[in-house]
């Protein structure tokens, strides 16, 4: 099965710079190279419920260097305040 992700390319500014939908298939590698300025990079993995296969994700640094880590959604929770009657 594909892996999906969605990547985007911000400045240090925080302004999206770039960004592209991949489709990997299973045993494959894919490339992307943000355009220049881009001072950081968010992968948004597809989930396996939405079909999308596991993705792992390599990075090169300007300079030299390598680093290597399985890309894995966040798990999010959202709390609202309650609101209770006012004591008399």
């Amino acid at each position: 099965m594909a892996a999906k992700a969605t990547v985007t390319a911000y400045d240090a500014k925080g302004s999206e710079v770039d960004s592209t939908r991949l489709t990997v298939d299973p045993t494959a590698t894919a490339t992307w190279s943000p355009k220049k300025g881009a001072a950081y990079v968010v992968v948004e993995p597809g989930s396996r419920e939405s079909g999308g296969g596991t993705l792992h994700g390599a990075v090169t640094y300007e300079g030299g260097g390598l680093a290597s880590v399985p890309l894995t959604p966040l798990p999010l929770r959202l709390e609202r305040p309650q609101v209770h009657p006012a004591l008399r």
